[in-house]
């Protein structure tokens, strides 16, 4: 079992070798990434790539493969809401259901039925209603995330819990790194609808694959590691009172709402008020991985753990200012390096702020902890999205405004965090340390 290990001055222990700590290789920087979380989270990880890949080329037209169906931005905002309180409904039963059957087996159940049943209904689509079906069946998705956020955690230790967040987002974007633009080409040179049907179903499979690889290979939880012992109320109450959570809950709320209108209506805007042509959501989601994966290997294991929310902070801040360079209409070049930019910005705070609300919940409550952040973060997105819909539908061009003002809230709310400063100070395990053990 790796251990971390203090770090003492640059020259203690490794000698007149301490200058390896400051100037490190790129293989020291991934090697410091890689061994951060335990083994069994670090499965967790690494199988998600049954996920990603496909994903990496789906994802970017899903909601213009929505909308050449006949869904108007109005009504994507509308179903976004309706899948997001699901997802708040289910985040309520999730942690009493994860003790009632155990985390692995919880995962594998809903991971089939919001993954791999709606992609396999999208691989047949052909009228709104499917792609609405389809929605709300991954709205169950939520039964998945209390027992995967755990099983993440508890392999995540405090001490090197950031880099650990970094090596999931890294991963998780790494097929992002060629997939999109091979994608953009593909989607480009063959008939639009077809060519997503056919991805679609290469989807499912390979969930289902990663869904059984999974069930075989993953340890559960210890009974009572992760479980409050009080109810939801009393878990309610507990987390609210923690120094740092609600500023750091705040952000992720913020973030999640970001999150859904960039993917529900980038293409949209691209396709339509930039008149771009469809190759641009593939490439500019290859320009953000490009940025995401310079900036978690150059930055993120230099990272003390207490200066986290700082650089976050900042980095949303200048990832704010490069899209409201959208206003100006740039090109193609510009805006891609737009999203380059906002991908190595992203590097710094989004590993910054899944690990500050992990920081913030009491260990022994993070069922229950982990599914009311996420009931809120829903609640909230269920009130934006028809709005932001609604917004769009009357103003596409508002767009760049919108998710620059999201990015600033979420500024302020990481600025918040630090003002408390939830997280551990210890942020100094290394590679060279952890393979000793």
């Amino acid at each position: 079992m790796l251990e971390s290990r203090p770090e003492g001055n640059l020259t203690s222990h490794h000698g007149h070798f301490g200058w390896r700590r400051i100037y490190r290789t790129p293989r020291s920087a991934i090697a410091t990434l890689w061994h951060a979380p335990l083994a069994n989270a670090r499965f967790v990880i690494v199988s998600g790539a049954f996920w990603t890949v496909n994903l990496a080329i789906t994802e970017p037209y899903r909601f213009l493969f929505f909308s050449r169906l006949g869904l108007s931005p109005e009504a994507i905002g509308k179903l976004f809401s309706a899948d997001l309180v699901i997802r708040a409904i289910g985040l309520l039963l999730s942690g009493t259901m994860m003790r009632a059957f155990g985390a692995k087996r919880m995962l594998v159940l809903a991971d089939i039925v919001s993954w791999v049943v709606p992609y396999l209904l999208l691989g047949f689509a052909t009228q709104p209603w499917h792609a609405v079906v389809a929605v709300l069946l991954t709205s169950l998705n939520s039964f998945a995330s209390t027992p995967y956020n755990c099983l993440l955690a508890e392999g995540m230790p405090a001490e090197r819990r950031t880099k650990s967040y970094a090596f999931l987002h890294l991963w998780n974007m790494a097929p992002a790194l060629l997939v999109p633009w091979l994608a953009g080409e593909l989607i480009n040179n063959s008939p639009f609808g077809p060519t997503l049907r056919i991805l679609f179903l290469v989807q499912a499979g390979s969930m289902a694959v990663g869904i059984w690889f999974r069930y075989r290979k993953l340890h559960d939880l210890q009974p009572g590691s992760t479980s409050a012992k009080q109810g939801l109320l009393g878990t309610l109450r507990q987390i609210v009172k923690t120094p740092g959570f609600l500023p750091s809950w705040s952000a992720l709320a913020i973030q999640g709402v970001f999150q859904s209108v960039t993917n529900a209506f980038l293409a949209i805007y691209l396709t339509r008020e930039l008149r771009m042509s469809d190759r641009m959501p593939g490439w500019l989601a290859e320009m953000g991985a490009i940025g995401f994966a310079v900036g978690t290997l150059a930055i993120q294991p230099k990272l003390k753990e207490s200066n986290v929310p700082r650089f976050a902070a900042v980095a949303l801040t200048i990832h704010a200012a490069a899209i409201a360079l959208l206003l100006l209409h740039p090109s193609r070049n510009w805006t891609m390096a737009i999203w380059l930019v906002g991908g190595l910005c992203s590097a710094v705070h989004g590993a910054a702020t899944s690990s500050l609300l992990t920081s913030a919940l009491p260990e022994n409550a993070r069922d229950h902890g982990f599914a009311l952040s996420y009931v809120g973060v829903h609640l909230v997105g269920a009130l934006c999205m028809p709005l932001a819909g609604i917004l769009l539908d009357r103003r596409l061009g508002m767009f760049p405004l919108l998710v620059t003002g999201f990015l600033l809230a979420w500024a302020f709310g990481i600025w918040l965090t630090r003002t408390m400063n939830p997280v551990a100070t210890v942020s100094t395990w290394q590679p060279e340390d952890a393979s000793q053990s």
